[in-house]
């Protein structure tokens, strides 16, 4: 009927500027006119009868009489359609009207029960701790009246718990309706998916129960197809127990793409979604924007430098910009932050037989398609400093160290930059040994990259004709230690000292004692040249302390045991500074040495060595748990503050 009423208006407009003379127009007369229909639109809808209705229409044509008058045969004209026109509305208007008034719509009473998906103790609450809520409304209302009214019908404490359990706080509840209609098996539900059908369309009548639940909720699903410009956003309703795969064929139902053809992510680049995955597992929630892919397949993108290898899922429509995007997604899981490429830092070629693949070009337009291998490559160059060791001859001519500055790409390795040292330099890369943080710290391997460096700190350390030689102490190899032949074996024990290694005692480089070969003790001041000491050289270290006993009683009578490791040219001075910084106090008394025969001595002279009192080691070898000597010191006892007197006065 409104479509109708819809028609007659604009073709009386049609009508009246098709007759009007260009000169003579009126705008003014058309905006009432338009008005005037809507409000006689208005009285149709309401059943209005003929006569009203044909009244209303001549009064709305008086004014433009005049106008019409001045051709006696457009006015004939233009007459016959009116009539014809208002002649069709006003018959449809009358049938319309006479069938919506021989039928009055009963209202019906429907039962709501809350479903079992919910709950337990809301359930209760939801229905007011009766068996179901109940409805009134109309046979010919829609689903979306119902929903409205039960919604009315809630609590906004009990909507606030039903969005807390789902997980959907502060998002709008969207009730699902079930129906068990006669026809249907017993246990066999029709969902009330069609908001705008209405309840005479289900088959529901007087007294009908109708389950709700709140199960389901709305994702979007964005994809874009071939040949569109614009993407397209679906409005998916799903549970949180539908698979990926359900997903999929609701929308097949929608877009008519099959599964197979259709690729998932929650992400733009992220990972692809498995089939047998629910909501709940991959996390999608309420309002959550699911990504479609169609027709995708795999491409292998083949660093520069390196074996790193990964693959990315594009489709053949993608540019090459949003294959450098894919990249980018794929890199931040399998790599450190340093190491990541950005994609304006990205250049991408194909099968060498194409150069660099422009941003703007289709993966289509490259011919590359499933299982093509694309190399990737950095152009973007990056200032590193290296600072250089200079040679004893050098040294000697007061120039200790020296500076230089190369540009590098983040894929450029270790091994390229000793290359670009050796061009500047003339050393050849094997006397080359490069470092991150310092003289002291680890030393870069040929085929690590630059990022991590160019990253955190692009300064790298360069030392000339450096080897390795390993540590051996107790029958084990420890981590390796970069020494040069000119170095003495003061300097070696000092590196030791500071390379970490941590066999059962101290080990400050006094207490070293190194040998190699046929040498029985390797003396300081000479260098490794000496004891001809080259590359992957074991060297055997020993330590020259003993553990002894010391016995502590503090003033409660409560005795403390502590092994104290000293070496025999230990003067007792040192032995009692040593056991004042393992008690924390200091000791007035002096120290007695206990042997085990009984005998007690006290070390008198400070300024002596262990050795001179007879303090030494003696069959270390088979020590278990108890030292071979010990030191007693007895704490002094604390003497009591006399309580002050108190003086009376008289």
């Amino acid at each position: 009927m409104t479509i109708l009423f819809y028609c007659f208006s604009s073709s009386i407009i049609v009508l009246l500027y098709a007759q009007q003379p260009p000169s003579e127009t009126s705008p003014k007369f058309l905006v009432e006119l338009n008005k005037k229909f809507k409000k006689t639109k208005k009285e149709i809808i309401h059943g209005i009868n003929e006569v009203k209705t044909d009244r209303r229409i001549t009064n709305l044509l008086t004014a433009q009489q005049p106008l019409l008058e001045s051709s006696p045969e457009i006015l004939m004209e233009f007459n016959d359609k009116l009539t014809k026109i208002k002649n069709e509305i006003i018959h449809s208007v009358k049938d319309a009207t006479s069938s919506s008034t021989s039928v009055e719509m009963k209202m019906i009473k429907i039962n709501v029960i809350a479903d079992r998906t919910i709950n337990s103790m809301i359930r209760m609450r939801l229905t007011n701790k009766s068996d179901q809520i109940t409805v009134k409304l109309k046979e010919n209302e829609t689903v979306q009246v119902l929903k409205e009214k039960i919604m009315k019908k809630l609590d906004h404490k009990i909507k606030h718990e039903i969005q807390k359990e789902l997980g959907m706080k502060h998002r709008k509840l969207k009730p699902t309706l079930k129906y068990q209609q006669k026809s249907a098996a017993d246990k066999d539900f029709v969902e009330l998916e069609d908001d705008s059908k209405t309840l005479k369309d289900y088959g529901i009548g007087q007294n009908a129960t109708v389950h709700l639940s709140f199960d389901k909720f709305d994702i979007f699903v964005e994809f874009k197809e071939e040949n569109q410009i614009e993407k397209t956003r679906l409005t998916v309703r799903v549970k949180k127990t539908d698979t990926v795969e359900a997903l999929k064929r609701i929308i097949q139902t929608l877009t008519q793409i099959e599964p197979q053809r259709q690729t998932l992510r929650r992400d733009n680049y992220g990972a692809m979604l498995k089939d047998t995955e629910t909501m709940a597992n991959c996390d999608i929630t309420a309002q959550r924007t699911v990504y479609l892919g169609i027709d995708e397949f795999v491409i292998h993108v083949q660093m520069e430098y390196g074996n790193s290898k990964y693959t990315v899922w594009v489709n053949r429509m993608d540019t090459i910009r949003i294959v450098k995007s894919k990249i980018c997604y794929q890199m931040k899981s399998h790599v450190f932050y340093y190491n990541f490429i950005r994609a304006e830092e990205q250049t991408l070629k194909y099968d060498g037989t194409v150069g660099v693949l422009d941003d703007n070009g289709t993966m289509a337009f490259y011919g590359i398609g499933a299982g093509a291998t694309v190399q990737l490559s950095v152009d973007k160059l990056f200032e590193i400093v290296v600072e250089y060791e200079k040679t004893e001859e050098e040294q000697k001519a007061k120039k200790t160290m020296e500076t230089f500055s190369f540009e590098v790409k983040k894929t450029n390795t270790v091994a390229s930059l000793k290359e670009m040292f050796k061009n500047a330099t003339e050393f050849m890369p094997k006397r080359q040994t490069l470092r991150r943080f310092g003289p002291h710290s680890m030393v870069l391997l040929d085929n690590e990259l630059m990022a991590p460096i160019i990253a955190i700190q692009p300064t790298i350390y360069l030392a000339i004709d450096e080897f390795q030689i390993y540590v051996e102490y107790d029958n084990e190899k420890y981590n390796t230690i970069w020494v040069k032949g000119t170095e003495t074996v003061a300097i070696l024990k000092k590196k030791i000292a500071a390379a970490g290694l941590k066999p059962p005692n101290d080990i400050d480089p006094d207490t070293q004692m190194l040998q190699y070969g046929t040498f029985a003790v390797l003396d300081d001041c000479k260098a490794l040249n000496d004891y001809g000491i080259l590359k992957d050289a074991i060297v055997c270290l020993s330590i020259s302390t003993f553990p002894i006993d010391v016995a502590h009683e503090d003033d409660k009578g409560r005795h403390h045991n502590y092994i104290i490791w000293v070496r025999e040219c230990d003067t007792v001075k040192l032995l009692k500074q040593k056991i004042e910084k393992k008690l924390g106090f200091g000791i007035p008394s002096k120290l007695k040495f206990k042997k085990k025969d009984g005998i007690e001595t006290v070390l008198k002279d400070t300024s002596q060595t262990l050795a001179f009192y007879g303090i030494g080691e003696n069959d270390n070898s088979i020590y278990i748990g108890q030292a071979e000597s010990a030191v007693v010191v007895v704490a002094p006892p604390t003497e009591k503050k006399a309580k002050p007197t108190k003086i009376r006065h008289l």
